[in-house]
């Protein structure tokens, strides 16, 4: 499968966030007829993971919308790891074309935290949140949404007690199938559209309250966070001043 929509660099605990995967796709160069139904053979076999190779009853996708095979169709016998017969009526003369898909849905897991060796991974270690089996979506791909599990690595008030790096504030999260973990990203628990918390406050020295400037109080404890080298820090201000919140 190849990822063709991924979070931001920074997500927002409270946003949707999705992936997409499309998957693996291959010719089909002839077309023949095995007692009645249609064998189809490939250029080339699917490579993405070989322990996962098409077998019967699996789903093959032909993406050519020129073929009387347009459609999904039910793989009925393998007869090798590029001729595959189908559960479905030959039709003479036909040919295939470009773009059978193999509908191959993995089991996914998603953790949250820091790998051994990787910066807080003893505050924040690496640990499964949970693990899903996607649908296969209307445009024949993997699409989905992982903002649930996100929402729930966070308490619904995180506690500030002391200056510095607050690890109920943030997280990375990062996704795991065919026996490998994928890149992870990073979530904050808010509720900031994701391209202005981005472009606004990943790293750029801004607090977490305006798009240019925090409000301060002209009394008491004010209590200021920023995201700094990728992780959200604390900073508790007594000056007494109020700073003007308009651009």
């Amino acid at each position: 499968m190849t990822l063709t929509e991924q979070p931001y660099y920074w997500s927002s605990a409270h946003r949707p966030v999705w992936f997409t995967y499309t998957y693996e796709s291959k010719s089909a160069t002839t077309n023949s007829n095995d007692g009645g139904y249609a064998r189809i053979e490939l250029a080339a076999a699917y490579t993405e993971n070989s322990s996962q190779a098409p077998a019967v009853g699996d789903r093959l996708y032909i993406s050519n919308t020129a073929s009387v095979y347009y459609g999904v169709h039910t793989v009925r016998t393998v007869n090798s790891s590029t001729d595959f017969t189908l559960n479905t009526s030959y039709s003479a003369g036909i040919i295939v074309g470009q773009g059978v898909k193999f509908i191959r849905i993995p089991e996914i897991q998603i953790y949250k935290g820091y790998d051994t060796g990787e910066a807080y991974d003893t505050e924040l270690p690496l640990t499964l949140m949970g693990t899903f089996t996607p649908r296969n979506s209307p445009n024949y791909n993997l699409r989905f949404d992982v903002s649930g599990y996100l929402k729930k690595i966070f308490p619904t008030i995180p506690a500030i007690s002391a200056a510095g790096v607050n690890y109920e504030m943030f997280n990375r999260f990062r996704l795991k199938f065919d026996g490998s973990l994928k890149d992870p990203f990073f979530v904050l628990n808010s509720a900031i559209e994701h391209i202005e918390l981005n472009e606004y406050f990943v790293n750029t020295g801004r607090y977490l309250v305006g798009e240019a400037y925090p409000y301060l109080m002209d009394c008491g404890k004010n209590v200021l966070a920023r995201i700094n080298n990728d992780a959200v820090e604390i900073t508790f201000d007594t000056s007494d001043n109020i700073i003007d919140v308009s651009p």
